[in-house]
């Protein structure tokens, strides 16, 4: 078994350490360590071809929120769409998957953030029309974020629509409200404060707990 990738996040009781095992088309696989660094469990997932583990948040309780995306196969998904498919997992303090949430085909996700609720943040960018309840003819770009509830369900999702820019971190205060990053293309034009930029630059975004733009920098 070999991990390919793989990030530490501390837990109630323990560490969980995420990877991609390079298994047939490559498995991502979670598993959890003890105080004392002994594996508690071990768990992965996956369908026929390729599946990826991009990011993952770990709340108060010890349940882990992983993101990232599989080929459109795995079965949790249910064949939803041919082409890639970002997914957001809930994995459960003895490593058992609670569920597998499809949010969308050619979407990119980047982070996911547990929320003070239970639930789970996650942000990513991609074009609007693929989000699963978006209108088919929706043509804008940009970045996204979406708040999911403790049993997966969808509570809201704001898109930002920033043509050529790109999700890179997410963060949740102890109030729930919501901070976003991404790195905007140079050409795009934004009422964030400062001054024209020449070059790519960072964003962020603070969202309140439902999911309103609060303000933007530049």
């Amino acid at each position: 078994m070999k991990t390919r990738r793989a990030a530490g996040f501390r837990r109630v009781g323990g560490t969980i350490v995420f990877g991609w095992l390079a298994v047939g088309g490559g498995l991502p696989a979670a598993s959890g360590l003890d105080m004392e660094g002994r594996p508690a469990w071990t768990t992965y997932w996956g369908g026929e071809s390729w599946e990826s583990v991009v990011a993952a948040s770990v709340n108060a309780a010890g349940a882990a929120f992983v993101c990232g995306a599989d080929d459109g196969s795995s079965s949790q998904t249910g064949k939803p769409d041919p082409g890639p498919c970002a997914y957001v997992a809930k994995i459960r303090t003895d490593g058992h998957i609670e569920w597998w949430v499809w949010i969308g085909r050619q979407l990119n996700v980047s982070a996911v953030a547990a929320t003070p609720d239970g639930g789970v943040c996650v942000v990513g960018d991609g074009p609007r029309r693929h989000f699963k309840d978006a209108a088919p003819d929706a043509s804008e770009d940009g970045l996204f974020v979406l708040k999911l509830g403790p049993k997966g369900d969808l509570q809201w999702q704001t898109f930002l629509t920033t043509p050529g820019c790109t999700a890179a971190g997410l963060a949740v205060d102890g109030q729930g409200s919501i901070y976003a990053t991404g790195n905007a293309a140079p050409w795009w034009k934004s009422a964030a404060p400062g001054p024209a930029a020449k070059n790519a630059s960072g964003l962020v975004f603070k969202l309140s707990s439902l999911g309103a733009v609060k303000w933007t920098r530049r």
